[in-house]
């Protein structure tokens, strides 16, 4: 591949661990959100304005655990596959290129 279709699919990856990063976050904020709903609630558990019986709740929350784990494995992949491309890039690099690669190294 050429440097330009590298340095292209770099900036795509960054785009999509960026997505992937706020999804993750969103479903962070839920999972924490359940679990704290369901240490503080008796026998019904009230989570996103439906009441659940604390077997169906703790259901939802390994759901949302999985899903969460779904998100953290994409974006491992991601991330690897964007350490193959610039393991790919040969030469020198101008300035806008190395940027994207300095910036792609600095993605979570």
């Amino acid at each position: 591949m050429t440097t330009e279709v590298i340095i292209q699919q770099l900036r795509g990856l960054i785009t999509r661990i960026r997505l992937i990063v706020f999804f993750q976050t969103a479903a962070d904020c839920m999972l924490f959100y359940s679990f704290f709903r369901l240490l503080m609630s008796g026998a019904t558990v009230q989570i996103f304005t439906t009441d659940f019986d604390r077997n169906t709740a703790m259901l939802l929350i390994f759901m949302l655990a999985m899903i969460d784990l779904c998100f953290s494995g994409i974006r491992r992949n991601y991330k690897r596959s964007g350490f193959d491309l610039i393991n790919q890039l040969s030469g020198d690099l101008d300035q806008d290129e190395a940027a994207v690669v300095t910036k792609f190294g600095r993605m979570k």
